[in-house]
């Protein structure tokens, strides 16, 4: 048995027109001193945030992005964002591998005047374009996007992207009554019979109805032939592959009340029955809220149906990077949720990591022979660096290459029988230590 780390770098909403672009950390109280001294002081937030994306950015297998790169969804906006992260993170720029760049339309990425006047999936047609034109896998609309993270010639993961924004901005999304209602309001306006006030919530300070639209006509929800397509793609997949499925919107109802005509998913219960129809734990990556809760949806009559819902925080706060353990001839062991936030001094932090087990833990129980010898080595050990496990007697006698014995204790680990310390560094790097009782 051999185990692999499939690393999955998650870059929640950028909504690049509202990046801080002052300097923070510090605290101008003059405009005497001189300029250069004055930027001598402080950091900007986004800059921190991106060099430590770059840093991580080549040792990841897929980088993908959870929608919302602008926030009006206007050409020029989404070309620029995009545009910026293709020159930042294209391998033809610093490396020979080939890591697939997987995008999600947000519900801020649509034009609204093509919502209005193109249809319910041309609106999505700016975005597919620049996403082709920077060679990142295709954007999903109407279809689902499936795409393989390769070990040794096999799909060790596969990545399910997802378009929950179908209804966003469709004015089709309420009844003959409410369009009949807008259409007033906009003659209204026209002929200057609405006060035209920015606090208004129906019309902007230039007395149209854009805000209308756009705060409150959004209603998202996922094509029935893209779950359908979906649940077959998910029930078809290797057992040894990794499933995750990324969608810009969230499974579970946010802690934050969103007050608006369609708040959530629509569809949401679907798409989670989807998830967990294939008999196995899947994971599913999102943005939206502005948060980032890791969540476990879990099947009482099947443990093993669980879904791991990784909500990413609004990239100006910070990024995810997932690790997620797989092997050659095993059902995927777990996934390691390693958070990078950034702090109030300037430097962008890892918080501790979310270790979630892809299988039923009723499993840990059947312990092999050899797997029992190593837990007793390291319990009289009670601390052991791995690359010293190895030359111990007693472990040399089992006969186990360096690199099976490395996943024999990966497995443990995920089963809750040993605990390792640095286990997202190399295995030379790793501290076992037995389980308090």
């Amino acid at each position: 048995m051999s185990f692999e780390v499939l690393r999955i770098l998650q870059i929640g909403d950028i909504h690049q027109p509202e990046w801080p672009l002052e300097r923070e950390g510090r605290d101008v109280k003059t405009a005497l001193q001189s300029q250069l001294f004055a930027d001598g002081l402080g950091w900007y937030r986004i800059e921190r945030i991106l060099a430590a994306l770059l840093h991580h950015a080549d040792s990841a297998d897929a980088i993908v992005f959870v929608g919302d790169y602008t926030t009006k969804g206007d050409a020029l906006g989404l070309e620029t964002c995009i545009a910026h992260f293709a020159a930042l993170l294209r391998p033809e720029l610093g490396s020979d591998r080939d890591i697939p760049i997987i995008a999600v339309p947000g519900n801020h990425d649509v034009n609204k005047d093509f919502a209005t006047d193109v249809g319910i999936s041309s609106k999505f047609r700016t975005l597919q374009g620049l996403v082709r034109y920077r060679k990142w896998q295709a954007l999903p609309v109407e279809t689902l996007i499936s795409t393989d993270l390769e070990r040794n010639g096999m799909a060790a993961g596969r990545i399910f992207s997802v378009n929950t924004c179908m209804g966003s901005w469709e004015l089709a999304a309420f009844g003959e009554s409410t369009l009949q209602t807008l259409t007033l309001l906009r003659q209204m306006t026209e002929t200057g019979r609405v006060p035209k006030v920015s606090n208004n919530s129906f019309v902007n300070e230039t007395g149209d109805v854009e805000n209308l639209q756009y705060d409150n006509y959004d209603a998202p929800f996922v094509l029935q032939n893209v779950l359908s397509a979906m649940s077959q793609a998910l029930s078809q997949a290797p057992p040894s592959c990794a499933l995750i499925a990324v969608g810009h919107h969230n499974l579970l109802q946010q802690e934050v009340p969103r007050y608006a005509p369609y708040a959530e998913l629509l569809n949401s219960g679907a798409l989670r029955k989807t998830l967990q129809a294939c008999d196995r734990s899947t994971i599913y990556l999102h943005g939206h809220i502005h948060d980032g809760p890791i969540e476990i949806i879990s099947d009482a009559e099947n443990p093993n149906r669980q879904i791991v819902s990784v909500s990413a925080p609004a990239l100006t706060h910070g990024f995810n990077l997932l690790e997620v353990h797989v092997t050659e001839d095993g059902p995927p062991l777990g996934v390691n949720v390693r958070r990078f936030r950034l702090k109030p001094n300037g430097n962008v932090m890892e918080e501790l990591p979310v270790t979630i087990p892809l299988f039923s833990l009723t499993h840990k129980q059947r312990v092999l022979k050899r797997e029992a010898e190593v837990i007793a080595v390291v319990e009289d050990e009670q601390r052991i660096r791995f690359v010293k496990l190895i030359d111990l007697p007693k472990i040399r006698a089992l006969g186990l290459p360096e690199k099976d014995l490395g996943a024999l204790v990966i497995s443990l680990y995920w089963r809750k029988l040993l605990h390792i310390d640095y286990i997202s560094s190399p295995s030379s790097e790793w501290m076992l230590k037995a389980m308090e009782a």
